[in-house]
């Protein structure tokens, strides 16, 4: 309920300085081809997108990021009693490298 109202903060851990970029992912769809842990069946539908956040660490330690919910994903989460969904945390350093942490698969409930 308190995504829908004012977004999700969520904490990450990382080694080096950077952008980190977090994904909300409703499972089920075929998530991109960057974050996908394995080929999935071509008949899926791709995965819609909840919410999305970034934030940029100067240094390495632990940084907050704040989840915003799309506009779809509003309209989806609305309704909806429970939701399983995929969060991906994907790290682009200072110099360039896109380093993809952890995916964790979370259940939002009202």
């Amino acid at each position: 309920h308190a995504l829908l109202k004012l977004g999700a903060r969520d904490q990450v851990t990382i080694n080096q300085p950077g952008t980190v970029t977090q994904d909300l992912y409703l499972a089920g769809g075929k998530l991109p081809a960057f974050a996908a842990a394995k080929k999935r069946h071509k008949s899926l539908p791709p995965a819609l997108l909840l919410a999305h956040g970034s934030t940029t660490a100067p240094a390495a330690g632990k940084v907050t990021v704040l989840l915003k919910l799309t506009r779809r994903g509003r309209t989806k989460l609305k309704p909806a009693r429970s939701v399983k969904a995929v969060l991906m945390t994907t790290l682009v350093s200072h110099s360039g490298a896109k380093i993809n942490l952890a995916r964790r698969t979370i259940s939002l409930h009202r």
